[in-house]
């Protein structure tokens, strides 16, 4: 028992466990706090990847079985990608392209495939694409081993850090963030450039509950987000559209309205 109950075990059961009891206090305060059904989803999201980290940590999730979950999972990924690439290209051909990315990602076999699938969705339209990755500071010095993993980049990276990659590249007038944007996203000197000079920004992941305004103002040019009501159950067709179609939404500033409308629950 000893052996299967590791400290790393014990802390992903107490994580889940305080994420389980957050989620009740949610449920509770959504009628009093407009965020806490987004808080919820976020814990259950947590819940979700503590229980897959203690099958895998305990030996029951088996490497194969994870191996066929990875690649379902990309493939819904690579669709994501591609269409969002599509639209992009029919809509702002020509436009030199900066990619911003999880650092390290020439070693990560799933961040350079989901590159490839937004590139074959650019075609020949989009020839010059950057890929560029935001400094990350490093975890504290004695950090255990336990603790060591990352919390998302968009809740370490600051608006001072994406501006940086952004005036980096000042010849890339069309940005596309695999990572979302920064905690501060609104303190960003991006959004206060004139519109004539401002690169146009599309978001592949990230969270975009209140980016509403920012994509009617055109701030932000096309948002990917998980439809509502998808069902994580269905396997992937292998047809690009009908596989984007299953799980998400294409929003940019000709439809949000009509899809904020037809999805309550995309926007505060």
């Amino acid at each position: 028992m000893g052996e299967i109950f590791t400290f790393g075990t014990i802390l992903t059961v107490v994580i889940m466990v305080a994420a389980l009891i957050g989620m009740f206090i949610c449920a509770k305060k959504q009628q009093v706090y407009q965020n806490a059904q987004t808080f919820a989803f976020v814990l259950l999201a947590i819940v979700i990847a503590c229980g897959i980290t203690i099958l895998f940590q305990t030996g029951v999730l088996g490497s194969a079985n994870t191996e066929k979950l990875i690649a379902k999972e990309m493939l819904f990924a690579k669709a994501k990608a591609t269409v969002l690439g599509q639209s992009l290209a029919a809509s702002y051909p020509g436009l030199k392209t900066l990619l911003i990315v999880e650092p390290g990602y020439e070693k990560n076999e799933n961040q350079k495939q989901l590159i490839a699938a937004l590139k074959e969705g650019f075609g020949s339209k989009i020839p010059t694409v950057v890929i560029a990755s935001p400094e990350v500071p490093p975890m504290p010095a004695g950090t255990p081993p336990e603790m060591m993993m990352r919390p998302p980049l968009e809740e370490m990276m600051q608006a001072k850090q994406f501006d940086a990659i952004i005036n980096k590249y000042p010849d890339c007038k069309l940005i596309v963030t695999l990572i979302g944007l920064p905690f501060d996203v609104g303190e960003m000197e991006l959004w206060r450039k004139d519109e004539a000079v401002r690169p146009k920004v599309a978001l592949f992941n990230g969270e975009i509950y209140e980016l509403k305004g920012a994509i009617m103002q055109k701030l932000i040019v096309a948002a990917v987000a998980y439809k509502p009501g998808a069902k994580f159950t269905e396997s992937p067709t292998k047809d690009i559209k009908k596989d984007f179609d299953l799980r998400y939404v294409l929003l940019t500033p000709a439809n949000v309205e009509a899809e904020a409308a037809k999805n309550p629950g995309l926007f505060k």
